[in-house]
């Protein structure tokens, strides 16, 4: 059976509007011209000024009015078809609300993004579309592939939902603003930060800042996890160089916002991450540290610093009797020439599935970042019961709250001391609680319907 594309008989429709818009304007003033060549040049002037000026405004001549003479150009036609064609797909929407649509764009796998895929489809017709950002050369085919993709998938859809911003994002901007679809972001980290000193935020280069300041004031609708990601002050970087306290979020970053800004904290599986009460927790400290082989070494020692692995090794040389442990990443990952203490492990890349077993079975989770958004891994570890101890930046003090410890400033004392206390409370079941309370996925759900169905 053949199902007929409305959208795309609208697409071609709208096309054919513009093309005969722009011929049968022309030749309206081609031929008036033609049929008074006996008139007098004054006269003849005037009466294309007057012919030009009421078709700019959609009425007839008016003898009255009075204007310097101008060139029609083809730019009113194109408004006038793509004007319809947005009425046309508007009427469509409204009359098929069963079938409403909702663009679903992402650069990579994390459990939060799956979480609002889930939340999007149960809402919407959520059509996906996932965007591989590394090797380099499948980036660009894919960035080839989404505007094509969105050029087919635009009609008909209610608006484009996306986290994070980077070079893509204004591809989705482009189509959202010329067919005056909503355009929803999330805004997730390193998209709300620059730090000159680290090269760190996408508004560092000059061609990824244009794109993402491009996308982020032509949103409809801004989506920051955590209320710093909009504005707010980070003291602990500035603590290493002794500068100034940095600025993060996007009000300082990007001018002439116009969108709705509305904070949506992140939700969490409170039923996948759990803890088990016959596993025995010893006395060790995790932490999680993604970093990528294929970095240069600057790269690398620049991001164990942001991610706080060279604080990690220095603390626990100062507490051997603890063991410590850094998933995600292997000493293979970390600046040649660096000293690993003996009571540290690596243990690389985990699955979720065994992720959790660690959080089960370890005391304390520390998060000693330098920026960060509302990091989904400190969520996931409270919520093994683990009790948490952060660093004063963004999201982590509002997940922690008084269910844990939060560091004020990135020196290595000060850690040791949040962590021996760590180590002799029992506030694992506490922070499951606020978790549970404050940041449940039923919760986000709630929130994105408000925005998302408004």
């Amino acid at each position: 059976m053949t199902v007929m594309r409305w959208d795309v008989i609208l697409w071609f429709g709208g096309f054919l509007m513009l093309l005969l818009g722009g011929v049968g304007g022309y030749r309206v003033l081609v031929g008036s011209s033609r049929r008074r060549k006996g008139e007098p040049p004054e006269e003849r002037r005037r009466r294309r000024t007057l012919e030009e000026i009421a078709f700019s405004k959609g009425h007839a001549a008016s003898s009255s009015v009075e204007g310097k003479p101008r060139r029609w150009s083809f730019h009113f036609a194109a408004k006038l078809a793509l004007d319809l064609m947005y009425r046309l797909t508007s009427l469509f929407e409204r009359t098929h609300e069963a079938r409403a649509k909702v663009l679903l764009l992402h650069t990579f796998d994390s459990a939060v993004i799956r979480n609002d895929e889930r939340l999007l489809s149960d809402m919407f017709d959520t059509r996906v579309f996932t965007l591989r950002v590394y090797p380099q050369s499948a980036y660009l085919r894919n960035l080839v592939h989404l505007f094509f993709w969105m050029l087919w998938h635009i009609w008909g859809a209610r608006g484009v939902f996306f986290r994070f911003v980077d070079y893509y994002a204004a591809i989705p901007a482009f189509f959202t603003w010329i067919f005056r679809k909503k355009l929803w972001i999330v805004l997730g980290g390193y998209d709300a930060h620059h730090f000159p000193r680290y090269h760190y935020g996408v508004y560092d280069t000059p061609v990824r800042a244009w794109c993402a300041r491009f996308a982020v004031r032509r949103a409809t609708h801004l989506l920051p996890v955590d209320e710093s990601l909009w504005d707010g002050v980070n003291t602990y970087i500035s603590w290493v160089h002794a500068d100034p306290p940095a600025k993060t979020g996007v009000k300082s970053l990007v001018p002439g916002i116009r969108a709705d800004v509305r904070v949506i904290h992140n939700g969490f599986d409170s039923v996948f991450w759990q803890p088990d009460p016959k596993v025995q927790r010893d006395l060790s400290v995790l932490t999680i540290a993604g970093i990528p082989k294929a970095l240069s070494e600057s790269a690398k020692e620049r991001t164990a610093l942001l991610k706080g692995v060279l604080l990690i090794l220095d603390v626990a040389a100062k507490m051997p009797q603890y063991r410590f442990l850094i998933a995600g990443t292997d000493r293979a990952s970390l600046p040649e020439g660096l000293a690993c203490p003996a009571n540290v492990e690596f243990t690389g890349y985990l699955v979720p599935g065994e992720l959790r077993r660690l959080y089960q079975k370890t005391k304390v989770f520390a998060m000693p970042s330098m920026t960060e958004g509302m990091p989904s891994a400190l969520a996931d570890a409270m919520l093994c019961e683990c009790v948490p101890v952060g660093s004063s930046v963004n999201g982590i003090p509002r997940l922690i709250g008084e269910t844990g410890f939060v560091v004020e400033r990135p020196e290595a004392s000060q850690w040791v001391a949040a962590i021996e206390k760590a180590m002799h409370v029992s506030m694992g079941p506490a922070a499951r609680e606020r978790i549970v309370a404050e940041f449940s996925i039923e919760k986000r759900r709630r929130q994105l319907q408000e925005v998302l169905c408004a």
